[in-house]
């Protein structure tokens, strides 16, 4: 992924999802184990303070994503893995929660 450009990626369980970003504003968000996958160019925010908190935000055919990376300490829910970044995406009304690491 660092080859790519990617800047982050994130990943998260049930239902089993990746998010990659970059390069530059590109989101790749795949989920329900790989059945869907958005493709986006997003537009970013920072929400600054001591986690450093960016916020990506990007239309999908339905609907809004925004994905939020925060510079925090994160256990993967199910293997244990550590960490050091946290995500959050919000899609079609739902909320996917899971850990990111900064490739940069």
């Amino acid at each position: 992924a660092r080859e790519r450009g990617v800047t982050y990626r994130g990943r998260g369980n049930e239902p089993g999802w990746t998010v990659e970003i970059g390069p530059g504003q590109r989101l790749s968000f795949v989920t329900n184990y790989g059945e869907q996958r958005y493709d986006v160019e997003a537009t970013t925010g920072e929400g600054g303070g001591e986690t450093g908190l960016q916020v990506y935000v990007a239309e999908t055919p339905v609907g809004r994503l925004e994905v939020s990376v925060a510079k925090e300490s994160c256990a993967d829910d199910m293997s244990g893995e550590a960490f050091d970044h946290r995500m959050v995406v919000e899609h079609g009304g739902t909320t996917f929660r899971g850990c990111a690491t900064d490739l940069r």
